[in-house]
């Protein structure tokens, strides 16, 4: 039967509570944007900005709560579609579908539907300079909805596909902690093993002034510029809009989502900068391109398994003393290649690396897991809401 979204839920559109009074933002709950719909296995869990108790309340009528759909509605990149539960508020630019009738309506049902539509989505919009999916255009979009027990099992199936997605995710990033925290142990706090094993400083490692960095370090560490080990991969000639949301190499940009294209620049393991507007690094290991506006680099040397943890302590800094221009500021690489790091010594840079080298890989191997995952979810994906597939118990 065809069941109008109005039927489904309450249509909530969000709102941004004023943002000329700060006490409105800061620990609470969480406030989706568009942004945040960008994600693999779609549940919203964590959001990049949050509001007070003093927020929510000043657009409580625009808050959800409870397990509830988000569409982006308004933008060139609408339609993209997300899940969450709980208590929360969003932008204005999303409408979401709250306070769901559970007998009759399975909401990853409903989700996958619309994820599905997304073209439908775009279509339906009204254009002029920006495309808008009014909210009473959407509440009166009609979705061929099944009985309960369909819609249960289809969604069961596609849910188990983006869990094992959320978990593969989860353990590399568990991976990417680890790593971090040990980087920090060694290479920040100077309690890498010594020659016993024990912590170098807090065991009386000597440790000598180095007059640039102002601080003491290990003895037999080096201090020197970031060019004097960066390898510069080639200019990409790849534009942004030659990339695809599916395909068989990762292609990194200056945004956040990862597209993908056929054919590789680079392999094993490599960092990729944004350029233009914030700062933003990311690494993988493996095949990979990247487009034009990216600055991908790594290391001759095993200084590269050093170099991801090296850039991200630099990104918090990195908008103010290393991006320049008026407008759309630009990232001055020569301030960055003349940054001063400090360079271990050699015995310990290798133990690292037999440390970190396998967690790269693992995630490596974790991320193409993944892109099969996907592939098999967004195959099945259009031939069971179509019903040319069922399922069967």
């Amino acid at each position: 039967m065809k069941v109008k979204i109005e039927n489904i839920g309450k249509v909530v559109t969000g709102k941004t509570p004023s943002t000329s009074n700060s006490a409105n933002f800061g620990e609470g709950y969480s406030f989706i944007t568009p942004a945040d719909l960008h994600i693999d296995d779609g549940v919203v869990k964590y959001t990049k900005r949050t509001i007070t108790q003093k927020g929510f309340n000043s657009i409580k009528n625009n808050t959800i709560s409870g397990l509830s759909i988000l569409v982006g509605c308004i933008g060139w990149d609408m339609g993209n579609v997300a899940l969450v539960n709980g208590k929360c508020a969003t932008n204005q630019q999303i409408n979401s579908i709250t306070d769901i009738n559970y007998e009759l309506y399975n909401p990853y049902y409903i989700y996958y539907w619309l994820k599905l539509h997304k073209n439908f989505l775009f279509k339906l919009a009204n254009v002029t300079r920006t495309p808008i999916l009014k909210k009473s255009d959407f509440e009166n979009i009609e979705i061929e909805i099944p009985n309960i027990k369909v819609q249960n099992t289809t969604a069961g199936l596609l849910r188990t596909i983006d869990s094992k997605i959320a978990n593969n995710n989860a353990i590399s990033k568990e991976l990417e902690s680890m790593a971090k925290t040990i980087y920090n142990y060694w290479f920040l706090q100077f309690e890498f093993p010594d020659k016993d094993g024990k912590p170098y400083k807090s065991n009386g490692g000597k440790m000598v002034w180095n007059e640039q960095l102002k601080q003491e370090i290990p003895e037999g560490w080096e201090v020197n510029t970031l060019k004097e080990i960066l390898k510069e991969n080639i200019k990409s000639k790849v534009k942004v809009k030659e990339a695809a949301e599916i395909g068989k190499v990762p292609f990194f940009t200056s945004g956040e989502a990862i597209l993908f294209v056929d054919k590789p620049i680079v392999s094993g393991l490599n960092c990729y900068l944004n350029t233009g507007g914030n700062a933003g690094i990311k690494w993988f290991y493996g095949d990979a391109s990247y487009s034009t506006d990216t600055w991908s680099l790594t290391c001759d040397s095993d200084m590269k398994y050093l170099l991801p943890f090296i850039l991200k302590g630099i990104e918090p800094s990195m908008d103010k003393k290393f991006f320049q221009g008026t407008g759309l500021k630009h990232l001055q690489k020569n301030l960055l290649r003349n940054y001063i790091i400090t360079i271990p010594d050699k015995n310990t840079i290798d133990r690292f690396k037999k440390i970190v080298n396998n967690s790269f890989k693992q995630q490596s191997k974790l991320f193409n897991e993944n892109l099969q995952l996907k592939s098999m979810r967004d195959f099945l994906l259009p031939m069971l809401m179509n019903g040319q597939v069922t399922i069967d118990k």
